[in-house]
């Protein structure tokens, strides 16, 4: 499979929001990177919820609201792809973060969840991010089971896992930007 990625600069408007709407609906299992940050669209989810492929989402900024939360967390159940989300600067609202919540206990392969400043609740973001430990604990143990399997020396697979966790923490600080 093909690495599809779409990025859309900041404020695209309504009109730009139709059409990421009618491109991720063309593209719906060819899409596997999508940032949308900083582009104000309000109710995103509908386009989300057919994909099954996106690895990585990136809605900063977008003005989601609690019935987008609801959308939110039916794709949190449903795309079993899904590593990162990033959700951060939204006001999904405390009903919201509870649904998330929920529907992460589903997912074992989100990783990296951004819920900074949306309102979510402090008990529902440490649940959540209970849930990531485990899934982070859980893909730690299959790379390791890989490399179990794999020919590879104990220091190469040392350097591998150490890369990995590297390109990760470069990605949780991404989203901090």
């Amino acid at each position: 499979m093909h690495e599809y990625r779409l990025y859309t600069y900041p404020a695209i408007g309504d009109r730009g929001a139709c059409a990421v709407d009618k491109f991720l609906n063309l593209y719906d299992n060819l899409m596997q990177y999508l940032t949308l940050r900083l582009n104000r669209l309000g109710d995103i989810g509908r386009a989300l919820l057919k994909n099954r492929t996106l690895i990585e989402v990136n809605l900063v900024s977008n003005d989601l609201v609690e019935p987008t939360a609801t959308l939110l967390s039916q794709v949190v159940i449903e795309n079993q792809m899904l590593h990162s989300i990033d959700l951060s600067c939204n006001r999904l609202g405390q009903d919201g973060g509870k649904l998330l919540q929920e529907d992460m206990k589903d997912n074992p392969t989100i990783i990296l969840m951004d819920l900074r400043l949306t309102e979510c609740g402090q008990e529902s973001e440490n649940c959540i991010n209970q849930i990531l430990h485990r899934n982070q604990e859980a893909d730690r143990e299959s790379v390791n089971a890989q490399y179990k399997k794999s020919n590879m020396s104990l220091r190469q697979q040392t350097d591998l896992l150490c890369h990995q966790r590297q390109l990760l923490h470069n990605k949780a600080n991404n989203t901090i930007e």
